[in-house]
């Protein structure tokens, strides 16, 4: 593919949830959460065609750990002796499909509304709590899927694990990827240098010019205006 015709959309960090936003915000368990990735029978031809898949928040499972595969383990993921390692995440209910790992996963927050209302046959008026979809956040990255467990059966259950974002940013803020971002930006402003325009000729220095000017005779034209 032809990179240097790409398009690419970036994602404001202020929509990223962080621990404080998260509390903020009132983000848990029962929220609507959306998978945004792709379909390996429909990926596109000119640009990637994205999927989203719906689910919710099914619990954010604080302070708990999920054992998962090492993805760094080069072993065939059907090996039964595989490494295993624990992870933290939140626990998201969605139906996804292969190749959706590294996906990012959005939630949208909820937002209580209060009004009264008065019923037709009494005076009174009753107070009615109402949710409503609010903004977007960034959630995470979406890890992988649990399996049924059923031999020789590839079925995912429709629950997940999402990487918290604030794994991501710590990542990228790490000392790896901020030097490697430092290193192409001095190579960038290595090319937007404004050079001189220097000519052909040696560049002369204060008394070079001065020792030039006294050596030159002066110009009999100008002696003659001068006298007159």
């Amino acid at each position: 593919p032809d990179w240097a015709k790409a398009s690419i959309s970036v994602f404001p960090s202020g929509h990223v949830i962080s621990e404080f936003k998260r509390e903020t915000k009132n983000i848990g368990a029962g929220d609507m959460a959306y998978v945004v990735g792709v379909f390996k029978m429909l990926m596109g031809n000119q640009k990637n065609v994205p999927f989203v898949h719906t689910g919710h928040i099914a619990s954010m499972a604080d302070g708990e750990t999920v054992r998962t595969e090492d993805w760094t383990d080069k072993r065939k993921s059907k090996d039964s002796s595989r490494r295993t390692i624990s992870i933290h995440g939140y626990m998201v209910q969605v139906n996804t499909l292969e190749r959706s790992s590294g996906s990012p996963v959005f939630v949208r927050r909820s937002l209580e509304s209060k009004n009264h209302f008065l019923e037709r046959d009494d005076s009174s008026a009753h107070l009615v709590k109402s949710w409503q979809y609010g903004s977007v956040w960034l959630l995470g990255l979406w890890h992988g899927a649990f399996e049924s467990g059923l031999k020789d059966v590839d079925l995912n259950v429709g629950m997940g694990i999402c990487v918290p974002a604030t794994r991501i940013m710590e990542v990228l803020d790490g000392k790896e990827l901020t030097e490697m971002r430092k290193q192409a930006d001095e190579k960038t402003q290595e090319k937007t240098v404004v050079k001189l325009q220097r000519g052909k000729t040696k560049s002369l220095s204060g008394d070079d010019i001065l020792k030039r000017m006294l050596a030159t005779p002066p110009d009999p034209k100008a002696k003659k205006s001068a006298g007159t």
